[in-house]
């Protein structure tokens, strides 16, 4: 005697399409600039210049000396919180090894998908002024 087992899949009668769209494109550093020494102000301002597409932002420092970048990471930066007009910020207060090859990162987001990272080197040197 054989036995047959019959099994089936459920179809479900709605269907989410995947959003359809533009990605965001790469975040254009504004400030500060290009491999500047950080190291004596309080507080830094980074800025980038507000994407079209984008919902929200990635932010981190990349800290040269040991490849850690979580300390400073910050996700969610919104456009309503973050932007005013057409640019962005985040003010932090760092303390970094000394190096010359620190690094702010930034990227956009939005329901479509991430763009790239846009990068800026700068300096930390706590002897610089001596």
């Amino acid at each position: 005697m054989a036995f047959i087992v019959l099994s089936g899949c459920t179809i479900s009668d709605s269907y989410e399409a995947p959003p359809i769209g533009p990605l965001p494109t790469m975040p254009v550093p504004v400030g500060p600039a290009s491999n500047v020494d950080l190291s004596k102000l309080p507080n830094i301002v980074f800025s980038w210049e507000r994407m079209e597409n984008a919902v929200t932002y990635e932010f981190h420092i990349y800290n040269a000396l040991n490849a850690d970048i979580d300390k400073y990471m910050v996700t969610g930066l919104n456009n309503d919180e973050n932007c005013h007009q057409n640019v962005c910020a985040i003010q932090e207060r760092l303390v970094l090894p000394d190096s010359r090859g620190h690094a702010w990162w930034v990227r956009a987001l939005n329901a479509v998908g991430i763009s790239a990272w846009a990068r800026r080197p700068f300096t930390w040197d706590m002897n610089c002024f001596l």
